[in-house]
């Protein structure tokens, strides 16, 4: 664990003493994922997974990240269909092959069982962004997106360069204009998992509102030491590594020169 990694600002998930009421309690859940689909749910067509797969390769980045954003919304039980849809295609570019990853990664992640506090007093929302303490190169206004942590919300729904200009509120009340990462932590941290948060962003210039449902914030993320919550996104990354290998590896040029070599 190198020094860098102990020095983050987790939306959502500061230090324990913001977070945890007097004496430390903390009602712990049984370990399971902080949101499941219905078992009725509809499975996504092998049509549509083609599609979406298809225009990861297209020549308008609109239709990528259209595509992309379908992919991440996808369920875990998706999955094994969208591996039977990539498979066949037998001309995947490499940028495809990264954006599947990528939507992998985010789909496996955010079906991963981990452990929040029941107590609804307690269950503060987490929209899973990260900043160095130091982080340089913020605008004037605003909070650059630095950092996104793969299962969670604003991997989903954010980009990497996005500048979250504000929090739209109800009509009644002013909205909040941001100025600093820590100001936009503080924040986060008065909401509880499971409700909205409406956000003004800037993405390539152009404005947009997006509307955010917060997570369950991860219990690691109570510990003073930052280093436990760094371990503990370490260990899921590692987990979400295997997958891909066991399962995707095939359609990774990466993969299979690593495994040609002696």
């Amino acid at each position: 664990m190198t020094d860098d990694s102990r020095k983050f600002l987790f939306a959502g998930a500061m230090l324990a003493a913001i977070f945890l009421p007097p004496g430390g309690a903390v009602s712990i859940a049984e370990e399971k994922p902080a949101s499941s689909a219905p078992a009725t749910q509809p499975a996504v067509s092998q049509r549509r997974l083609r599609l979406w797969v298809e225009q990861l390769g297209s020549d308008d980045p609109q239709s990528r990240r259209e595509a992309l954003g379908q992919l991440m919304d996808l369920k875990t039980q998706d999955l094994p269909a969208l591996r039977a849809a990539v498979m066949s295609n037998h001309q995947l570019l490499p940028e495809q092959v990264a954006a599947i990853r990528q939507a992998v990664t985010q789909v496996f992640l955010a079906g991963q069982p981990y452990r929040f506090a029941t107590d609804p007093r307690q269950d503060i929302g987490f929209l899973g962004l990260q900043w160095p303490w130091d982080a340089p190169g913020q605008p004037p206004d605003g909070v650059l997106v630095w950092s996104r942590i793969p299962g969670f919300a604003a991997y989903r729904m954010l980009q990497p360069g996005d500048i979250i200009v504000k929090i739209i509120r109800q009509p009644a009340q002013p909205d909040i204009e941001l100025h600093d990462f820590n100001q936009f932590t503080n924040l986060v941290k008065l909401n509880h998992a499971g409700e909205m948060l409406r956000l003004e962003i800037l993405r390539y210039g152009r404005k947009m509102d997006v509307s955010i449902r917060l997570d369950h914030r991860p219990l690691q993320a109570n510990n003073q030491d930052m280093a436990v919550m760094q371990q503990w996104l370490n260990a899921r990354s590692q987990a979400a590594q295997d997958y891909w290998d066991h399962e995707f590896s095939p359609i990774d040029p990466a993969q299979a020169t690593s495994s040609t070599q002696p």
